[in-house]
């Protein structure tokens, strides 16, 4: 049957009857809900195993049935999951090769066993019983259907009566990433009191959410994130005596209504994010999970094949998901290595597309790693983790690179991962550990172009002390758009940014994304061209800033060009943001990185005609401090590290440092959502009459500020 089908089929067919239930029951803003033995309609009990279920079924021996149902899934051998009880010894033995990872996790499973939560940059309590609709400021969000709320709360760009704060916060809360903490804090220790919060904290969602009703239903990539979280801390806990029949029946029945409501509403659009590949993700994780419902086998061939089609439109060839941000880019990769992960355990092939995109997708992240093995937060990012179980900062991609190199035995993936394999030790156990250890680790390339994507990315070496720099010349964000469409993106307007570190330590920076609908000025400050180190003409972004994640009239990236030999890295674009003008410009952007020289020169060009005027921002990492000079040079200081750099303009220009600046908002660095920090924002302003060119020459342990005529001399010696 055709894929197409199949999802049409998914809602009429009757022997489907927790899809058809579903939709019936939430005609008319109903609540669904399923009785005992419509749940036990929904297993398959003619499977081997079933034979004293179906009896007990049979004779409406509920009872019975649910002592049957918990005692089968204790001790059920196939499908292979994670955390299971026979490999639970060696998987604590391997973790407690990591004691600050122990450490980390009881603490957050105590905090959250207390309701005390840091979620997103706020520290809440939010009341026992959780408050699961607090604002996190003692306020509580509006009450009722799913879907009236959708057309309440999120009415004229966030800007109405009843959207009360930062919605991100009470869904973060809601994805339940906090209940895994709880359950490997109980599979760590084997304390009673953590699985006894854990199934309290349930049972009161459970009755204060029913089906449909309140904000945590509004989105589906929510609801899809919580049936993820429930499986992940179910089977943690799967042993725990205080996990009783009834209850487990009860637990797994909404977990199976949550499986039902993510088809209905999967969030499909002329270009599919990562909501989309998160609705999927979650479907074919349960189905793998739970193949004993008779709908399993249509939502696997569903959320398979549609995941498949989702990889192959989102990740360009070269590895790249195309919302142009590195946060999403590996929320993405999570749920695309969730399911594929479990079907790796079960010795199950996944279709050859998704795992060449999977594939792909990890290479890039490796390459983003900078020396200290943190990315940068290039774009938006909102905290978006599928799991959280090495306690890492959430610039720290290198887990996924452990879990990959076992998936796709690869030595430059193991190499990336370094020493942070705990995760792997989670999900794939003692066999994902030695075949870990076994896979021959492999140097990657010192440079490489993701060029369908727009990111380029080299380096002097894979050592600590390396030197690091990444271009940006890709699009804003899902691909190229007409100028007159208002559309929303997790891209910044950044085309022609760059990054560096010097020798092993950050210098200059993408600043992140800090928040989204808690306040569009400072929203837009994060995602605008002036936040990112980029040339801007006429005071005016790249881009035209609309609604919270909309742009239009976005600057298209031209002409990206790159050189990679044993004496320099090269790097060049353009984009045409400024067609717009009354007279338009071309604004060109060159880099040439001198391998051994310890410089760094970037030629920015202005193709057009008449005068403009024209600001060059450079945002330095924190704690790096720009001390001005009588000659116009900048003194950089780092922790380890100092440099300098000049700006050479046909014109005199204003140079300001901003640190920590509200009025107006600049230098800031965001590394994660809900947190800034102040740091140095240097700014040059002039104005010069077009075509003109200039130069910025950076320099490093005890490089002496050239001339510019040095400087174009030094260019032309290598770029002829």
């Amino acid at each position: 049957m055709a894929l197409l089908e199949l999802i049409k089929d998914i809602f009429t067919d009757r022997k489907s009857p927790v899809g058809t239930l579903y939709v019936k029951r939430s005609k008319n803003q109903g609540i669904p809900d399923l009785s005992e033995a419509e749940f036990y309609a929904n297993l398959d009990l003619d499977l081997p195993g079933f034979e004293s279920l179906q009896e007990a079924v049979k004779s409406r021996d509920y009872n019975r049935a649910d002592e049957i149902l918990l005692k089968y899934f204790r001790g059920r051998k196939k499908p292979v999951f994670f955390f299971s009880s026979a490999d639970k010894d060696s998987i604590i033995s391997s973790i407690k090769n990591f004691p600050e990872l122990i450490e980390k996790t009881i603490q957050k499973a105590d905090l959250a066993c207390r309701h005390s939560f840091d979620i997103l940059g706020s520290k809440f309590n939010p009341g026992n019983p959780i408050n699961w609709f607090s604002d996190f400021k003692g306020n509580t969000w509006a009450y009722g259907y799913f879907d009236e709320l959708n057309g309440k709360l999120y009415d004229n760009d966030f800007n109405n009566q009843f959207y009360i704060g930062d919605i991100k916060l009470p869904w973060e809360l809601n994805k339940h990433l906090h209940f895994v903490d709880i359950g490997a804090a109980y599979y760590m220790t084997g304390e009673e009191k953590y699985a006894s919060e854990l199934v309290a904290q349930i049972k009161h969602w459970i009755q204060a959410n029913p089906v449909n009703m309140g904000v945590n239903w509004t989105q589906n990539l929510i609801v899809s994130q919580r049936l993820i979280s429930w499986t992940l801390a179910l089977f943690l806990i799967l042993e725990s005596s205080v996990l009783e029949p009834r209850l487990f029946r009860i637990i797994l029945k909404e977990m199976l209504l949550h499986a039902a409501y993510i088809p209905p509403h999967f969030e499909i659009a002329d270009k599919g994010s990562n909501h989309l590949i998160g609705n999927l993700s979650a479907l074919l994780t349960f189905s793998l999970v739970f193949p004993e419902f008779k709908e399993s086998a249509r939502w696997k061939e569903i959320s398979l094949g549609m995941l498949t089609d989702e990889l192959s439109k989102q990740v360009y060839d070269d590895g790249v998901q195309y919302e142009q941000s590195v946060g999403y880019h590996r929320y993405v990769l999570e749920f695309s290595l969730l399911p594929l992960m479990i079907m790796h355990l079960n010795n199950e092939e996944a279709p050859p597309v998704y795992r060449q995109k999977v594939e792909k997708m990890a290479e890039f992240t490796l390459y983003m790693q900078q020396a200290n093995g943190l990315v940068q937060p290039v774009s938006d990012a909102d905290g978006a983790r599928v799991w959280n179980l090495n306690c890492a900062d959430f610039n720290d991609h290198r887990s996924c690179l452990a879990i990959a190199s076992v998936l796709f035995n690869r030595g430059d993936f193991r190499f990336g991962a370094g020493t942070r394999i705990e995760e792997l030790l989670w999900f794939l156990g003692r066999k994902g550990f030695e075949k870990f250890m076994s896979i021959k680790e492999k140097t990657p390339e010192l440079a490489k172009a993701f060029s369908q994507g727009g990111y380029f990315v080299a380096r002097e070496s894979w050592k600590e002390d390396s030197s690091w720099l990444f271009f940006d010349c890709g699009q804003v964000g899902m691909g190229d758009w007409k100028d007159e469409d208002d559309v929303g993106t997790h891209g910044h307007s950044d085309i022609l940014n760059f990054g560096l570190v010097i020798e092993g330590e950050t210098f200059f920076t993408d600043i992140g994304s800090f928040t989204y609908t808690g306040s569009k000025e400072w929203h837009n400050y994060f995602r605008s061209s002036k936040a990112h180190n980029l040339l801007l003409v006429d005071g005016e972004d790249q881009s035209v800033l609309t609604r919270t994640w909309s742009m239009k009239m976005r600057a298209k990236p031209q002409d990206a060009k790159w050189n990679f030999t044993e004496d320099f890295f090269y790097f060049s674009g353009a984009h045409n943001g400024y067609r717009r003008l009354e007279y338009p410009v071309i604004v060109r952007r060159e880099i040439l990185f001198l391998r051994g020289k310890k410089l760094m020169l970037i030629k920015d060009s202005l193709e057009g005609r008449a005068a403009h005027p024209v600001e060059i921002c450079f945002h330095l990492y924190p704690g790096i401090n720009a001390i001005k000079h009588g000659d116009g040079s900048i003194l950089l200081r780092g922790k380890t590290r100092q440099a300098q750099m000049k700006v050479y303009t046909p014109k005199e220009f204003y140079l300001n440092i901003y640190e920590g600046s509200e009025n107006p908002i600049s230098g800031w660095y965001s590394p994660d959502y809900g947190k800034k920090v102040p740091s140095a924002l240097i700014e040059f302003k002039t104005k010069l009459e077009c075509p003109a060119v200039i130069y910025t020459w950076i320099g490093w342990e005890g490089s002496e500020v050239p001339a510019l005529k040095q400087v174009e001399e030094l260019w032309q010696s290598y770029l002829k």
